[in-house]
């Protein structure tokens, strides 16, 4: 694997995280728990996707809160 390639994916797995805590905040108390339980019992990622879009309508605004914040601190650290 490429330089590139490890940044790229470590980016994406950054991101992910971002995201995924992101919406953990944003769901109730009993969302989080659901969400623990379909995690641990070994459901898909598209029932997991599902699952967060149904409880956090605007996860996608999240997602792309976690984008916009990576960029900005990669800018902040390449311009410094």
């Amino acid at each position: 694997m490429s330089d590139q390639e490890e940044v790229l994916l470590t980016m994406g797995e950054l991101i992910f995280k971002d995201t995924l805590v992101r919406c953990l905040e944003a769901m109730t108390p009993d969302d989080r728990a659901a969400f623990a339980a379909l995690a641990d019992g070994g459901a898909s990622p598209d029932e997991v996707a599902q699952f967060v879009v149904s409880k956090v309508p605007d996860a996608d605004r999240l997602a792309g809160a976690a984008v916009d914040e990576l960029a900005d601190d990669i800018l902040a650290v390449t311009q410094a």
